[in-house]
């Protein structure tokens, strides 16, 4: 297989996923910045649930979709699932789902509380030990704690998935994992801590080989460079890396070999390739100014804004900060002066010039 391919459209890159899936029991690992292609291709595997009815459950999916099913409720501090899939219902009244979260939730979290469910009503809410006769009910988690819960669930019911298809079909306790043929997991760490990411990545990697022995189909796809690593390094060749990056050409798909994914050098090389097309993007602007956020720190340097260089460093602080805003994340690539361009491929290469930088082509 060539280290590098170039696709049309997200559709073209679907189909040859499913290809090689077809002819692989490897897991496929997907390094991919947001904006890329990876959460299309996460909603093509989506909507293959859609085609043959509701009660068809083909892919079993984790992504910003089953997240939103997850409200948590500041007032009454209350964590409410409004569950729409009727096989998650299902197994919440059925298959004692519960236990199973609550084990694989107290692996991350190293606070005395542990949750409590209401499933009749849909809602979780968190109990504070202290002790004695006393709890604190309907405690406040954090974005972290709630994001790690959330990933519980989906780890729990593919814990039980594993458990069930390993019974022969006539055994099983439920026929609701019979035609579930891929598991996508789009990026399941966000707003968790380093240490926490690697426990979750271990587990998970723990998990995904026994779901490839069962015979099912593992994409997993990231823009979490720590995560990727440890899911990369502890599973070796017995996984399919790449990276996806867009270009104005389409999508491209590039093989990471054996040695250690570096986070920052992707990201430089993305930033040079669409200085040389002339492809800059809003998005670029982001990966460099994160570049001089984690070179800075790694410098001594309280602020990036000291690794810029030249006449015109304030001009570059403030463009590079104007195109980080938030209230512009949806400008079009034409949107974007060309002097603002300019400006940020001169800043850019000397940054590789006075840093010494390798940047492959």
């Amino acid at each position: 297989m060539s280290s590098e391919m170039m696709f049309n459209d997200i559709n073209t890159l679907f189909g040859s996923v499913k290809s090689i899936l077809s002819r692989q029991k490897k897991p496929i690992l997907i390094y991919a910045f947001n904006g890329t292609g990876k959460t299309r291709l996460t909603n093509l595997f989506y909507n293959m649930n859609l085609q043959d009815g509701e009660s068809s459950l083909v892919c079993l999916i984790y992504s910003a979709l089953f997240e939103d099913a997850f409200q948590w409720d500041n007032i009454v501090n209350e964590l409410h699932f409004m569950v729409q899939d009727e096989w998650l219902r299902r197994l919440f009244e059925d298959e004692d789902l519960e236990s199973r979260i609550k084990e694989i939730y107290g692996r991350y979290h190293f606070s005395h509380f542990e949750p409590f469910f209401d499933v009749e009503n849909q809602l979780v809410y968190f109990q504070m030990a202290t002790g004695d006769d006393e709890s604190n009910d309907h405690i406040k988690i954090s974005r972290a704690e709630e994001s790690l819960f959330i990933w519980s669930v989906y780890h729990a019911v593919l814990d039980l998935m594993v458990d069930i298809l390993s019974d022969k079909t006539e055994n099983r306790t439920t026929d609701m994992f019979n035609n579930v043929k891929y598991i996508v997991i789009d990026d399941p760490v966000s707003s968790i801590d380093d240490t926490r990411i690697v426990s979750l990545a271990i587990d998970l990697v723990d998990t995904v080989n026994k779901l490839k022995e069962l015979g099912l189909k593992v994409i997993i796809l990231t823009h979490h460079a720590l995560f990727f690593n440890v899911v990369k390094n502890i599973m070796g060749d017995k996984a399919t890396s790449w990276s996806l990056s867009s270009s104005y050409e389409g999508i491209c798909r590039k093989d990471i070999k054996d040695s250690p994914f570096a986070y920052h050098l992707f990201a430089m090389t993305l930033i040079k390739q669409a200085i040389e097309n002339n492809t800059i993007e809003r998005y670029h602007f982001n990966l460099f100014r994160a570049i001089l956020e984690k070179t800075a720190n790694f410098l001594g340097y309280k602020h990036y804004k000291s690794l810029l260089t030249g006449e015109n460093k304030d001009e570059t602080y403030r463009i590079l900060n104007i195109y980080s805003h938030s209230r512009i994340a949806d400008m079009e690539p034409q949107d974007i002066p060309s002097d603002h361009k300019n400006l940020f491929a001169d800043i850019f290469n000397d940054f590789l010039k006075s840093y010494n930088w390798k940047i492959e082509d």
